[in-house]
């Protein structure tokens, strides 16, 4: 590039494109300043050009971005809701602890068994009296063709039609007299005949459990005297005895 000297126009060729002048010849020097000019003129002419052209948002990508991640929230939400929405509900469960009931003990008084009162019913009656004797009579008769066995400790039990009719327990240390007991259709203890050798006799009578005459060894008649303690006391030994021999 050479500039006209004339004109000042700028030219590539041999010849200035406005005035014709012919480049003038110059030292290699100067040739290589003015080249070094233009070509530093031109950069400043390129940079200003480039300045000058609008300059591009830095604001941009931050909205890109913002908005880039508004929508994914917003599309997290969307899934959440949608999964809440499927979900089956839950059964909630509460569990409400019951008063526990305590009981309270009252502490019962002490039960007072009442003394049984003892009476004098009167005399005992005379046909049940001679019932009894009769049945006596009539398991004394058939003993003999009974069915009867006896134990070790010589106790000997009699039986007729299957049914119990009497028992023979001897003399031991708890009750030292010979015993022979008998019972009615029932197999329940009607009589009972207790005695030492000979000598010594006592015959007791009972009616459903009860004794209802007891004739000592000297033969005196009580009847219903449960208000005797001696009377009382024969009764629970007799009772007492022919059950713990029943089998």
């Amino acid at each position: 590039m050479w500039k006209c000297p004339d004109c000042e126009t700028l030219n590539k060729e041999e010849f200035c494109v406005v005035c014709g002048k012919q480049r003038p010849v110059q030292s290699q020097t100067t040739q290589q300043s003015q080249f070094n000019e233009q070509v530093q003129q031109e950069n400043v002419e390129r940079t200003e050009a480039v300045e000058s052209l609008p300059k591009k948002s830095s604001v941009l990508p931050t909205v890109i971005a913002l908005v880039a991640v508004i929508i994914a929230m917003i599309t997290v939400i969307i899934v959440l809701v949608n999964n809440k929405a499927t979900e089956p509900e839950k059964e909630i469960i509460v569990v409400t602890e019951q008063p526990i009931a305590v009981e309270q003990v009252t502490e019962k008084p002490a039960e007072v068994t009442p003394t049984p009162v003892y009476s004098y019913s009167g005399p005992a009656d005379e046909n049940k009296i001679q019932k009894i004797r009769d049945r006596y009579n009539w398991i004394v008769d058939v003993s003999p063709y009974s069915d009867n066995f006896m134990t070790n400790s010589g106790v000997k039990y009699y039986y007729y039609d299957d049914k119990l009719i009497r028992i023979d327990v001897p003399a031991d240390y708890s009750f030292n007299y010979t015993k022979c007991y008998y019972y009615d259709s029932d197999e329940e203890l009607c009589f009972a005949f207790v005695f030492v050798d000979d000598r010594i006799e006592n015959r007791f009578y009972f009616e459903n459990g009860r004794l209802i005459r007891w004739q000592d060894e000297f033969k005196e008649i009580h009847d219903n005297k449960h208000d005797d303690e001696e009377y009382r006391m024969w009764e629970e030994k007799v009772r007492t005895d022919a059950s713990n021999h029943e089998i």
